[in-house]
């Protein structure tokens, strides 16, 4: 077993969770933070990607176990940061479900990943943003629950 508190309390977790892939800057802390939020008002359990670390400091490895282990995935793309994009692939790879999220703007929505579904949010309309991530999260719960009936 993982010697990572993260990764432990993901194979203990009897609720939902969600593994939250974000950009590492200040600037997406309020974004965080709301997407965190969102998710334990509908009972998921948000588990961030930036947290995870294994007693060796192998932060990519424990994200690997944790993209295994999550219920569903949220990726924010915006800025196409480079591990988020290699986490998102490996997680589509596993065929993990991947609620892909990018901030309003041209060009926000790298042209890779052009055609998915995306939630688009914006910043100064956080209500909004809210109700779409609890939506789309309850939304593919509830197909992966009637999958395996």
């Amino acid at each position: 077993m993982l010697g990572n508190k993260a990764v432990e309390q993901m194979l203990n977790e009897e609720s939902p969770q969600c593994l939250l892939l974000m950009p590492p800057t200040e600037e997406f802390v309020p974004v965080r933070e709301l997407v965190s939020s969102s998710l334990k008002e509908v009972g998921i359990e948000p588990i961030l990607a930036l947290t995870i670390r294994l007693p060796d400091g192998s932060t990519a490895e424990s994200v690997r176990q944790a993209t295994k282990l999550a219920d569903i995935i949220i990726a924010d793309l915006t800025g196409s940061y480079p591990n988020i994009m290699y986490e998102v692939g490996y997680a589509q790879a596993l065929k993990r479900t991947v609620l892909p999220i990018v901030r309003s703007g041209p060009g926000r929505v790298p042209t890779a990943m052009e055609g998915q579904i995306f939630v688009v949010y914006d910043p100064a309309n956080p209500e909004k943003f809210r109700n779409d991530i609890q939506f789309w999260t309850q939304r593919y719960l509830e197909r992966k629950k009637r999958a395996r009936a």
